[in-house]
């Protein structure tokens, strides 16, 4: 066999191992290694003129991400309904049902991505992670 057979097969074998490691975790709640924020509609019934929404939040895990998402969906008026956290690694994925407002929805949306982006930014710029005869850097 040369190299490029070989190599071309090791690529094939990679690919189907990806495929078969997306399909085995269907179903399960596997954080992603990128920061993401899905919200969508879901099927249940409206409750009293709000909606029922479903959304899942992918990130880096730190200490005070779950206080600051509930901070940021309690200054909303979000009702939570239902939430799943999953962790693998330094990354989490939380799951939670809620019901609002339709008009709250860019709100809710934009609320979750400050908070994920406020977290990889204090990472970046956290003094923990600078080395001591460092200058510390600054972003405005």
């Amino acid at each position: 066999m040369d190299k490029a057979t070989l190599l071309a097969e090791v690529i094939r074998q990679v690919k189907q191992l990806q495929i078969n490691a997306t399909q085995a975790s269907l179903g399960l709640l596997m954080p992603k290694d990128v920061d993401e924020v899905k919200i969508e509609k879901s099927d249940n019934a409206a409750v009293n003129g709000s909606l029922t929404f479903h959304a899942s939040v992918s990130c880096k895990h730190r200490p005070e991400l779950l206080t600051d998402i509930k901070r940021a969906l309690v200054e909303l008026k979000v009702n939570i309904e239902r939430a799943e956290l999953s962790t693998l690694g330094d990354h989490m994925k939380i799951i939670f049902d809620f019901t609002a407002d339709e008009n709250l929805l860019r709100s809710v949306r934009e609320a979750l991505t400050s908070v994920i982006e406020k977290g990889s930014m204090s990472l970046d710029y956290s003094p923990r992670t600078m080395l001591p005869n460092k200058r510390r850097r600054y972003c405005l």
